[in-house]
């Protein structure tokens, strides 16, 4: 067979692995193929389909300095990002996918359907990192979007593609591996890379619950990984498998859609310790100082939630003396309430009673030094005994909160510009979690969290005008 007529052989292949997925498998379909470097595959799209969206998912490649493939419609080229390129602007008729120069060969997934099918990537959830331990990782979901009274059944997104599946928060994929997994960390974007190899841990050994932490008290799913190696660095993959868009369909469609990602390390020692889902202090979820010898995580809970909730008790009893009802004038304020008073006061109470605990080999500027024996709170050290550790230090804006909203009757102050800096942390504008607030979690837009210290001296000014 001469050269021509071989390269041609090669592309009807191609195709007619194309055309048969793309007619049986409505949304999405997939056609998988191996790449040499230096080499281009030509595909046609059948007619029905050329105003379909169409997914190029880089699988593996030589190494992770390598680029990813490209594609190629009409005379324009496009690389994408993360291992992941899509072309929506239909008239598709042929197209091609482009190895870049070099040794080796790449694996890929073209896909091609209806741009419904990938809404999911841009409308449904993001994954972020809360916080770990030595053996343990707390993540959580951006907001979900749709709510049933059935937690176990969040409706995530309706009517997708022709057959109108509901897709849940139970049905998508979280995967985790180690930051060394191979080309994983650069195709972040592409289905079929985070699954090339098999996970540590997947949503099986995961345990998911719902969560509403944080200022807005908006609903989200969030992710306990246990069992893992201590001083390790992990990242973890939320995903949905396209073949559950259409299970019906024979064969199954290939790949899926890759939503968000975290990236994570785990302690070195044993003096944090990671809670969540605690009663009293309902917003926090950290790892807080600990004794993994003496106290399980369940009795660590328990202790910081009742040595909070008993230094609530005598607040309480002064704040039902205020004016909280009755005229508004009458009030201690025309523009806060009482409700409000309570809600800082225990935002404040509870960042200032259930330290966050760092690695002592961390090394941040903004970690307070805990050496053994010096807890923020006697109590830690007489009936914890934690060893070594670093604090994150309460945000400042949660002393501003409780002077801002209590009634000046019941004393509170913050420390002036020169000592607060020794009480108290600062929020950092990069996503990094510099000081303990509610709800905080890493690389999520803190613009909204709490108030910022100049809204804080435009209410005071509004005040004495």
């Amino acid at each position: 067979m001469d050269e021509g007529n071989a390269t041609f052989t090669k592309i009807f292949e191609y195709l007619n692995i194309f055309q048969r997925e793309s007619i049986l498998t409505l949304s999405p379909l997939g056609a998988a193929a191996e790449i040499s470097a230096n080499d281009t595959h030509i595909y046609t799209i059948p007619p029905e389909l050329k105003d379909s969206l169409l997914s190029l998912s880089t699988c593996t490649q030589p190494d992770q300095n390598y680029k990813s493939l490209e594609l190629v419609v009409g005379k324009t080229r496009y690389s994408g990002e993360g291992g992941l390129v899509t072309y929506s602007a239909g008239g598709l008729d042929v197209v091609q996918v482009i190895a870049p120069q070099g040794e080796g060969s790449w694996t890929y997934e073209l896909g091609v359907g209806p741009s419904a099918s990938y809404a999911l990537n841009e409308t449904v959830t993001d994954l972020f990192f809360v916080d770990s331990d030595f053996a343990n990782s707390l993540l959580v979901t951006s907001p979900l979007t749709e709510l049933q009274e059935n937690l176990t059944n969040i409706v995530l997104l309706k009517d997708w593609g022709d057959s109108n599946p509901v897709v849940t928060i139970d049905s998508l994929e979280i995967s985790l591996y180690t930051s060394l997994v191979n080309t994983s960390n650069v195709l972040y974007r592409s289905y079929c890379a985070i699954h090339n190899n098999g996970p540590l841990l997947n949503q099986k050994n995961a345990d998911l619950s719902y969560t509403n932490r944080g200022t807005k008290h908006q609903t989200r799913a969030q992710y306990l990984l246990p069992g893992l190696n201590h001083s390790t660095e992990y990242v973890a993959y939320l995903t949905y498998a396209n073949a559950q868009l259409n299970s019906s369909a024979s064969p199954p469609p290939l790949g899926g859609i890759s939503l968000g990602q975290a990236s994570f390390s785990t302690t070195g020692s044993f003096s944090c310790q990671l809670v969540y889902n605690m009663t009293f202090c309902s917003e926090m979820a950290f790892a807080v100082p600990g004794n993994a010898s003496a106290f399980s995580v369940n009795e660590l809970t328990m202790f910081y939630d009742n040595m909070a909730r008993k230094r609530y008790e005598n607040f309480s009893k002064s704040l039902e003396q205020e004016l909280c009802q009755g005229k508004l004038d009458d009030r201690y304020s025309v523009l806060r309430s009482c409700g409000d008073c309570d809600s800082s006061y225990r935002n404040w109470l509870c960042a200032i009673t259930v330290p966050r605990c760092a690695d002592w080999s961390s090394n941040g500027s903004y970690l307070h030094p805990r050496p053994k024996g010096q807890s923020r709170n006697p109590e830690i050290n007489k009936y914890i005994d934690p060893g070594p550790y670093k604090e994150v230090l309460p945000c400042k804006e949660l002393c501003y909160d409780l002077v801002r909203d209590c009634p000046a009757s019941l004393g509170f102050s913050c420390p002036n510009k020169h000592m607060i800096n020794l009480s108290y942390g600062s929020m950092s504008d990069d996503g990094y979690v510099t000081c303990s607030y509610p709800g905080a979690v890493f690389f999520e837009d803190a613009a909204h969290r709490m108030t910022p210290p100049w809204l804080l001296l435009l209410f005071m000014l509004f005040l004495f005008l």
